[in-house]
């Protein structure tokens, strides 16, 4: 049996493709690798090329299930089939010379920020998230216990200081957490966290706070600011075997290091992005800010760290707030763009620090952009490979346009001709009123039943109904329909209108359902779904012409595929 991520698919997918001919690029840098130089070509389509190791890869990322041998080579088959049906839409829009539309040219160049982006994950992120053997042990070692913790958050490491010290001293750490916590949903609590179990916790917390005394307190950075946090109680909770979490342990500590490692490079990419804050701006919009709005917004204190661009003239908005290694941010620019963040997100104007990291994270596309360009991720096999198989996916749906753009017409009369003879394929399904009483058990659940036939109303007894999303209206579920509750509806269906039914298995418990009212199925009016037939119309439309047209050209490429080669991808000693 295997399963396979979706995700290496793609990075898999792209790498296995190699395209040639006139006006493409033809310096197939996938043949630098040398597993790569060395696979077999599997299929060839015209000038483009699919290889072999698409299909051993496929291996490790198909995301379901095989029974048997046949059973995967079929799903590889069926795979590789529409990757050359693809690549002959390639071949015909290169006919075309799609490759100089400048839709396609502006596409192929707005994505080549996001492909860089990735490749610099791939340099300073991805290598070091691999998880040992003695990582996964260390985590299900601390699976047995788990802590009751409250934490109070905070940006400013002077305040963080003040409060620490005034709990130490004896200050009460709920009162404190409600009153300075910037953590708003712990806040209220008292900054509880409730149990926390190891898995749970960020490294930050595993490290600082998990194996804390009840009654200890911490202070340590976090990112973003501060955490004061201290453990109230402990206990010991069963674990389940660790072969049957290991997967999840897996993932967890892949997050974990993710989080962590990026946190470092995001540090590393601020020192060399060298934020400067202009002071003269900063003062001047703060204290602007201070004049024109209340201490006071809306029963909340105003931190002066917003302002509205319209109360600035133009010059003002044109005022440097900062610069950074690659540019400069204005006044207004950071006011417009920060308009959306939350709040906490915001630094009071005259915070100068924490003002430096606002324009950092709001400058960050960028700053990685440049850090990608200044490691020429650009000239790397992955990125070329990506922007290549983009490029031919855009084209390949290009050629699709331009195939159907006329064959897709749909015009009134025909979808008027069209529901009359389908009329029945747009209804609204019956539906049912249903009021239902679910019990834990089938002696409760026959008791219950005896009290009805002595005449209890059903409305007093299903107030106890266990069914949660019931439980405030008496057991009343309105009307549904026979996809949302099948079981149900079955029973009640087979009920007159007052009647209610014997007890009946619903999963582990038991029902009893009562029939309120019936809504027999109606057919939709023209008018409601015309649309929507339209739609259904064109789409089939479109299908046909596509289906046509490969029908008609497929052979004007010249297509090799060696088929065997799928088999020698399929390890079939572990189907026998």
């Amino acid at each position: 049996m295997k399963k396979l991520s979706a995700l290496i698919l793609i990075i898999s997918l792209i790498a296995s493709i190699s395209c040639g001919g006139g006006d493409r690029d033809t310096s197939d840098p996938q043949y630098h690798k040398k597993e790569r130089a060395e696979s077999e070509t599997i299929a060839k389509i015209g000038e483009s090329e699919l290889k072999v190791f698409l299909m051993e890869d496929f291996d490790e990322m198909y995301a379901t299930d095989f029974a048997s041998a046949e059973e995967e080579y079929n799903a590889k088959k069926e795979y590789l089939d529409s990757l050359i049906n693809m690549y002959v839409f390639v071949e015909a829009a290169y006919e075309l010379g799609l490759q100089k539309d400048q839709e396609i040219i502006k596409l192929v160049k707005d994505s080549r920020p996001a492909f860089m982006r990735d490749e610099l994950f791939k340099a300073k992120i991805l290598p070091f998230i691999d998880v040992s053997r003695d990582e996964i042990e260390t985590w299900y070692e601390n699976m047995d216990e788990e802590v009751k913790m409250s934490v109070i958050f905070l940006e400013d490491s002077t305040r963080a200081d003040s409060v620490f010290n005034a709990i130490e001293n004896g200050a009460d750490f709920a009162g404190m957490a409600r009153k300075y916590s910037l953590d708003e949903a712990s806040a209220v609590e008292g900054g509880d966290l409730g149990y926390r179990t190891w898995v749970s916790l960020s490294e930050e917390f595993q490290n600082n706070v998990f194996n804390l005394e009840p009654g200890e307190t911490v202070l340590f950075s976090v990112p973003g600011g501060w955490d004061i946090a201290t453990v109230t109680e402990r206990r010991e909770v069963e674990r389940q075997p660790l072969e049957q979490i290991e997967d999840m342990l897996i993932s967890r500590i892949q997050a974990e290091k993710k989080a962590r490692v990026q946190n470092e490079f995001y540090d590393e990419l601020f020192e060399e992005a060298n934020v400067k804050i202009n002071e003269e701006t900063a003062e001047f919009i703060y204290d602007k800010a201070a004049t024109l709005y209340p201490d006071v917004i809306g029963g909340v204190p105003f931190r002066k760290n917003t302002f509205n661009p319209d109360d600035l003239a133009q010059y003002e908005r044109n005022m440097i707030l900062a610069t950074y290694n690659g540019g400069e941010v204005t006044l207004g620019e950071y006011l417009l763009q920060t308009a959306r963040w939350n709040d906490n997100q915001r630094p009071p104007f005259n915070e100068i620090e924490n003002l430096k990291k606002a324009i950092f994270n709001l400058k960050l596309m960028d700053l990685l952009q440049q850090k990608a360009e200044d490691m020429e991720l650009s000239e790397t096999v992955d990125y070329k490979d990506a922007a290549r198989f983009y490029k031919d996916q855009i084209m390949a749906a290009k050629m699709k346009e331009l195939i159907v753009e006329e064959k897709g017409f749909v015009s009134e009369d025909e979808v008027a001709e069209y529901y009359q003879a389908h009329a029945d394929e747009y209804v609204v399904p019956k539906k049912l009123h249903v009021k239902e009483i679910l019990i834990e058990t089938e002696a409760d659940a026959e008791r219950i039943h005896e009290r009805l036939q002595n005449g209890s109303n059903f409305d007093e007894l299903a107030a106890n109904t266990i069914r949660p999303t019931a439980q405030n209206s008496n057991g009343d579920l309105g009307f549904i329909a026979e996809y949302n509750f099948p079981t149900l509806f079955e029973r009640a269906n087979q009920l007159k209108a007052g009647q209610f039914s014997e007890p009946f298995p619903v999963g582990d418990n038991w029902s009893i359902v009562k029939l309120v009212a019936v809504r027999d199925q109606q057919v939709k009016l023209f008018d409601e779904v015309a649309t929507q037939v339209k739609t259904e119309l064109e789409n089939k439309k479109k299908e046909t012409a596509l289906e046509e047209w490969m029908a008609e050209n497929r052979d004007r490429f010249d297509i090799d595929v060696k088929y065997d080669l799928i088999w020698e991808t399929i390890d079939k000693e572990e189907y026998e």
